[in-house]
């Protein structure tokens, strides 16, 4: 799915009924290097990427890394 987005967009994942702890990162499509959004501790994990200082166009990845508590 491809969608424009400004300010700050939501990063969500779905995750097992369970308490666990996910780590989300992005990168620019086919980049090297990931950088850290924060970590959610629930059932429902979500964060929140400040676009702001990417250039308009700019295609994103993301990967959400859950750890069983």
């Amino acid at each position: 799915m491809v969608a424009g987005v400004t300010g700050q967009s939501a990063v969500q994942a779905s995750i097992a009924d369970q308490w666990t702890q996910t780590s989300f990162a992005y990168r620019v499509a086919g980049g090297d290097e990931w950088h850290a959004l924060g970590t959610a501790e629930d059932t429902d994990p979500r964060v929140f990427h400040d676009i702001a200082g990417l250039k308009k166009g700019t295609l994103v990845e993301y990967r959400a890394l859950p750890t069983e508590a």
